[in-house]
């Protein structure tokens, strides 16, 4: 369990996953351009975050939209366009381009 108020940086939260996290990067020839990285390993998906301002708290959306080692391995890393939230954002942006 976290305890919020011993977290200085984003890095803090995540460092268990740090090698599998690295294993992926260092892995991957493919990654979604919605993916954004904070820190050394804090990755999340800028759609879920949703223009959210960062905070380092627990209730953060971006905070809460970080991609987990398997998130990032299945489809931000892998077969990204196959992600739910990125055919609903290209949909959109594509009603939007009309």
């Amino acid at each position: 369990m976290i305890d919020w108020s011993n977290v200085k940086s984003v890095d803090d939260i995540f460092r268990k996953c740090e090698k599998e996290i690295r294993e992926i990067e260092e892995k991957s020839f493919v990654r979604c351009h919605y993916l954004s990285t904070r820190g050394e390993l804090f990755n999340y998906c800028l759609i879920e975050a949703d223009g959210a301002k960062f905070e380092l708290k627990s209730t953060n959306r971006v905070v809460n939209a970080r991609q987990s080692p398997n998130l990032l391995r299945r489809w931000c890393m892998g077969d990204y366009e196959s992600c739910i939230f990125y055919m609903q954002e290209e949909s959109r942006r594509k009603r939007n381009s009309r």
